[in-house]
C-alpha cells in the first residue's frame, strides 16, 4: 500500500515502502483463530473496509468469511501479531 509518508524519504528509497505477502485460505483461517476469533471453515470473503481514514488508511478491524461463520477481529492482532506483517496499512488482491 502506498504511503505517503515514503515520500518525503529523497536518497535512498525506503525498501519497506511497497511489499507484497501472500497467504493461503487455511492461514488465514488459523491467523483468524489465533487472533481470538471462531474457527470460520473455508474461507469465502474478507472485508478490509474499516480503515482510518476511510478507503486509504490503516486497516482497525476486518470481517472474515467462512463456510461456518464470520469473525470480526482487530487488524493489530490478525496481520501483525499472527500473520507478521509489518503494518496495518494493506490492500487485498482478489483470491
Amino acid at each position: 500500500m502506498p504511503d505517503p509518508g515514503d515520500r518525503s524519504v529523497a536518497s535512498p528509497a525506503n525498501p519497506r515502502a511497497s511489499w507484497t505477502a501472500t497467504f493461503t485460505g487455511s492461514q488465514i483461517v488459523n491467523a483468524v483463530i489465533c487472533a481470538g476469533g471462531p474457527n470460520i471453515g473455508v474461507l469465502q470473503g474478507v472485508d478490509v473496509t474499516n480503515a482510518s481514514p476511510a478507503g486509504s488508511g490503516h486497516v482497525i478491524s476486518i470481517r472474515f468469511i467462512g463456510s461456518a461463520a464470520s469473525a470480526d477481529v482487530r487488524a493489530e492482532a490478525v496481520l501483525q501479531s499472527c500473520l507478521g506483517l509489518r503494518s496495518t496499512m494493506v490492500r487485498l488482491a482478489p483470491f
